[in-house]
């Protein structure tokens, strides 16, 4: 199996750049760090969604990902399929509020119909985000303890100067 690709950077950093062998990656690396989103801080929405709700909802769950580094670009097209289901359910749950059951049935059921199929849709994608409030939790807790572990592993020199003051 192949070894992956060292970046330039790392190559810089381990002290083994060499102009004439990674000198053409250099251009390579630095329009892949444009349109990466590692270092985003927040996604904007795709222009399909049209519905301030759900801009809205993708905005913060956006950022709330990229904040702890759980969202990459190999996931961004499932995350806007995610939200693009979710205009739809949206879209749909107002026109069953509309239909008359009494005087057109059969569009009634259409809808209904299309509401379950488009929120299991929307469900199967949402628990890989992080969607439902258990994993929610589980995931806080989770940031909480890296944090409390990073706090208790400081080292020697970060106490001295952080007592110092």
């Amino acid at each position: 199996m192949p070894t992956q690709r060292k970046t330039v950077q790392q190559h810089k950093l381990e002290g083994t750049y060499r102009k004439d062998r990674q000198g053409s990656h250099e251009k390579t690396d630095k329009a892949l760090e444009k349109i990466s989103i590692e270092n985003a801080t927040v996604l904007l929405p795709p222009k399909e969604l049209t519905d301030k709700f759900v801009k809205d909802a993708y905005k913060n769950h956006s950022q709330q990902l990229l904040k702890f580094k759980l969202l990459s670009n190999a996931d961004v097209p499932e995350f806007n399929q995610m939200y693009l289901f979710l205009q739809q359910l949206r879209e749909v749950q107002k026109q069953i509020c509309k239909a008359d059951i009494a005087k057109d049935e059969k569009r009634y059921n259409y809808f209904l119909k299309m509401e379950i199929k488009l929120s299991n849709a929307y469900s199967n994608l949402a628990v890989k985000y992080f969607v439902s409030p258990s994993i929610r939790s589980k995931m806080t807790l989770d940031l909480q303890s890296i944090e409390k572990n990073k706090n208790e592993n400081e080292s020697v020199i970060q106490k001295m100067i952080r007592e110092k003051k």
